[in-house]
């Protein structure tokens, strides 16, 4: 089976697409382009129809990839910029209108904890990954006492 995700990050949305089975999952191809979200929201303090008119542009592109791979599964997520800006809500919801999908806007501490399936997250008893963002910074630590995450604002 193949899935995908979409990540709206700070400075672009991402796309990757998976080939799965049930014991393992491999990488096939990657998609970006800069948006550039935290620009606005920095300096305006919320994202404006044109900056969300081009996500759902770029989104319906990734979705005609999708398409041509015969994926039908796949998850959207927005982190920091979406997190931090004032209409978050009413953009979530105007880009799940336009798209008829839905999207979730993911706390700082959720981004950290999907560096749980990178694929050698769980081999040895010493790693650790790290997600620098436009607006935050995430870290998986797995060490000899478990695993920690955090998340950090910029």
């Amino acid at each position: 089976m193949k899935i995908a995700s979409i990540d709206i990050g700070t400075n672009a949305i991402k796309s990757k697409i998976f080939k799965t089975t049930p014991t393992s999952i491999e990488f096939l191809k990657g998609m970006r382009s800069p948006i550039r979200l935290g620009s606005e929201v920095f300096k305006n303090g919320k994202l404006s129809k044109v900056k969300l008119n081009q996500v759902i542009k770029t989104i319906q592109e990734f979705e005609e990839i999708f398409k041509t791979h015969l994926i039908n599964r796949y998850e959207i997520v927005a982190t920091s910029a979406f997190r931090d800006t004032s209409n978050s809500e009413d953009a979530r919801r105007y880009i799940e209108t336009a798209i008829n999908h839905p999207l979730k806007i993911i706390s700082g501490l959720e981004e950290a904890q999907l560096m749980r399936f990178h694929p050698k997250s769980n081999t040895g008893n010493k790693k650790i990954f790290v997600d620098l963002g436009g607006g935050s910074t995430e870290f998986f630590i797995r060490n000899v006492n478990g695993v920690e995450i955090r998340s950090f604002q910029l």
